[in-house]
């Protein structure tokens, strides 16, 4: 078993006591293993996190597991496959998850890139963000996805 698999099985804290916010089940795509694990961790106070390295690692995941995800959290720029291909993949295999995605950049996107993000109606969260920022973002995108 890989440091990979041991982060991904690692268990899930419980939710804080009083918390009002549900549990959500995110994968958080992200190549920088040292950002994944300092994000996942702050996550894990409030949601269950799976980790994977890149676009092609999220798809293999999705294909491989029962698990259920409510939101991708992606980074953009990654090598082999990056966040905005899996959103295309996403889109093209009808997975409702194309509506539940928030994508992350530390880097200013192309005009291509930020067209196809306006018209495919997925949110952006610019590198450093705050986490009340990032709570909302994900409470926008899946109040905007509706259920399923």
């Amino acid at each position: 078993m890989t440091a990979d698999d041991r982060a991904r099985r690692a268990p899930v804290p419980p939710a804080p006591s009083g918390s009002r916010q549900a549990r959500r089940r995110l994968l958080l795509v992200e190549d920088e293993a040292p950002l994944a694990t300092v994000l996942a961790s702050v996550l894990r106070g409030t949601h269950e996190v799976t980790i994977a390295t890149h676009g092609a690692d999220a798809l293999r995941l999705l294909d491989e597991t029962t698990t259920t995800f409510d939101v991708v959290l992606s980074d953009v720029h990654m090598p082999w496959m990056n966040g905005i291909d899996l959103h295309r993949a996403l889109a093209a295999r009808g997975s409702p998850l194309a509506r539940r995605f928030v994508l992350m950049s530390g880097a200013p996107l192309s005009a291509p890139h930020r067209a196809y993000l306006d018209q495919a109606g997925v949110s952006l969260l610019a590198k450093p963000f705050e986490m009340t920022e990032l709570e909302q973002v994900l409470s926008t995108t899946l109040a905007a996805a509706g259920p399923g």
